[in-house]
């Protein structure tokens, strides 16, 4: 009440709250609950939630490009982004390079960076594969329209899909909806030896795998067992989903070939953030001698713990805009209180 009130008069936005109610929570208790998915939800105090679609009724309403559409929240989501920059930059972190909030980004089972690399073999098999399309599509639509009576397209009878649209539509409906495929012990014991495994190579500085990537592997195991309509998730399963995983982690969370899912989590290193630290705790030192800390002092000191001029700059820049630190006049920086 009182941080709502000094907000009103801080804002003079009083009328805002004056329709406001503020109730205690009387009891707690735990109810029954059927359904398969329980949800995690962080909210910012100034956040307006409580009448939110996806709180009240486990869904999301969409209205883009004039359609109106509610969707169920209890789905699976695949996402795709351009990078910011609009080329891949493997020097930076991925967060840096789309526009998904961390904890979004790191709630994805896998992410895949599909970099754009010139191959004379992949380009002309790639620009054969579409031109033979493009001209088989427009061959489809002169003879819909009549236009095309007597041409034959056996030639390019390798762009026929293999499988029917309709049929794997069916398949795949078939699969989610008939197929509950349980672990083996087999592949329990895979799965369980080589998380361990890979937690081992943990260090003060790096962090290879979590019970998050843990989730993933299960996952991805159930649906590799699903794909083959198969009631048991065998070891082959299990291995594969580690394959893709462990692929995953290399690719888009490593640095200098050592796999670290803070990059995921946080954005950031283990090593990043303790450098992060290391420069925030010299300005606050150097706070405790004087009203401003002198940039020059704070690069001065940094260099005596080992970091280079550039990067103590960098994690300057990242303070403010992280919402740290401040500058009150060049050169002078305080610490946000």
């Amino acid at each position: 009440r009182d941080y709502l009130e000094d907000l009103a008069s801080a804002t003079g936005a009083r009328k805002w709250f004056q329709d406001l109610t503020l109730k205690r929570i009387a009891r707690t208790s735990t109810v029954p609950y059927s359904r398969k998915w329980v949800y995690d939800i962080a909210v910012t105090h100034n956040s307006t939630f409580a009448n939110s679609d996806m709180v009240l009724h486990n869904s999301i309403t969409i209205s883009k490009a004039g359609i109106m559409a509610t969707l169920r929240a209890t789905c699976s989501v695949l996402a795709a982004a351009n990078p910011t920059f609009g080329k891949y930059n493997a020097n930076l972190p991925l967060s840096e390079q789309t526009k998904f909030p961390l904890p979004l980004l790191s709630r994805f089972d896998v992410i895949f960076k599909l970099v754009d690399r010139a191959s004379d073999d992949l380009d002309y098999r790639l620009a054969d594969h579409i031109l033979k399309t493009h001209k088989v599509g427009e061959i489809y639509r002169g003879m819909e329209s009549n236009e095309i009576t007597d041409y034959s397209i056996s030639e390019e009878s390798e762009l026929i899909p293999p499988i029917e649209k309709k049929l794997m539509r069916k398949y795949v409906s078939y699969a989610r909806s008939k197929v509950f495929p349980r672990l083996s012990d087999q592949a329990i014991d895979l799965i369980r030896n080589d998380y361990v495994r890979t937690r081992k190579r943990s260090t003060p500085d790096t962090t290879p795998i979590t019970p998050r990537q843990l989730e993933s592997i299960i996952r991805l195991s159930e649906a590799s067992a699903k794909s083959r309509l198969s009631a048991v998730v065998t070891r082959e399963d299990a291995l594969l989903a580690i394959e893709i995983i462990t692929n995953y982690l290399e690719n888009v969370s490593s640095v200098d070939g050592i796999i670290d899912t803070n990059i995921i989590m946080t954005g950031t290193t283990s090593r990043q953030r303790g450098e992060l630290e290391s420069v925030f705790l010299i300005i606050k030192d150097l706070l405790k001698e004087s009203n401003y800390a002198e940039v020059s002092d704070v690069i001065a000191e940094g260099k005596l713990r080992g970091l280079d001029e550039n990067k103590i700059r960098g994690i300057i820049s990242k303070l403010k805009s992280d919402g740290q630190i401040y500058e009150p006049f060049d050169n002078k920086l305080k610490v946000v209180s």
